[in-house]
């Protein structure tokens, strides 16, 4: 009996330590040269994304729901002919804002291509 209370003691902290967390990272966009969004955001949830980062943000942004597959057209007032270029902690991201999971202290940076 001692066992399954633990057991289920033990799941239950898991449940409250992964239900939801709270994630905060940096946004900087630049456009003509210059930087012209740069500000921190703070996420709340389970696996929050770069998407939900720029939702939760005051920039402003247009973007095309591809079913599931976020295009960003324009962010900051700022796009380029192929939308903008999505780099995390100075590299170019390999997978979209949509499918980046964030981790505290990310920085994300938005380039016009």
């Amino acid at each position: 009996m001692k066992h399954l209370a633990l057991a289920l003691f033990c799941v239950f902290l898991l449940t409250l330590t992964t239900a939801s967390a709270e994630v905060t990272a940096q946004i900087t966009v630049f456009c003509n040269g210059g930087v012209v969004y740069d500000n921190a955001v703070t996420v709340t949830g389970s696996n929050p994304t770069a998407w939900d980062a720029i939702r939760a943000s005051d920039v402003g942004y247009d973007y095309t729901d591809y079913g599931g597959w976020i295009f960003i057209n324009s962010i900051a007032g700022c796009g380029g002919s192929w939308g903008p270029a999505f780099y995390v902690n100075g590299a170019e991201s390999d997978v979209g804002v949509n499918s980046y999971y964030i981790e505290d202290g990310d920085h994300l940076q938005v380039l016009p291509c």
